[in-house]
């Protein structure tokens, strides 16, 4: 049985969010743990915007790219990746959902990071995708990044 799988992504190019780790930061354990306390608490605010819990499952290093992941409560998973440029995937299999919880990353972003006209087009290009439609991978997230250093 395969069930419709619902993308929502969001990718910080202008780089406004405030839990990324780069070499730029100071990197090393220091910069890890300082962009940890930021991503959780994002977290807590998006969990607030979508009045749903979100439980740690665990984290990856794949590549010198740092990735966190989350499962909601009741359905669904998250993942974000904190290497510049930074990125927000969640997957969903019921379509509703993924329209809540676009809405709610849009305000959670929107709390974090505070109103202006970089946080504006980055919470416009939230983008829900249906199965394979093009949503952001992690192969496409390498490809992005390899451009960004040139």
């Amino acid at each position: 049985m395969k069930k419709t799988n619902y993308n929502i992504s969001l990718l910080d190019v202008p780089e406004v969010l405030p839990f990324k780790i780069s070499s730029a930061d100071g990197g090393g354990a220091q910069g890890e743990e300082k962009a940890d306390k930021e991503l959780f608490r994002f977290i807590s605010e998006l969990e607030k915007e979508f009045s749903e819990e979100l439980y740690y499952i665990g984290w990856d290093k794949i590549g010198g790219k740092f990735y966190r992941r989350f499962l909601f409560e009741e359905e669904g998973f998250l993942e974000v990746s904190m290497t510049p440029p930074c990125a927000i995937v969640a997957h969903f299999h019921d379509k509703n959902r993924a329209h809540l919880f676009a809405r709610a990353l849009k305000d959670a972003v929107l709390k974090t990071v505070g109103e202006n006209i970089l946080t504006e087009m980055l919470v416009e290009d939230i983008n829900i995708t249906k199965g394979d439609e093009g949503g952001l991978t992690q192969y496409k997230l390498s490809e992005l990044r390899e451009i960004r250093t040139f």
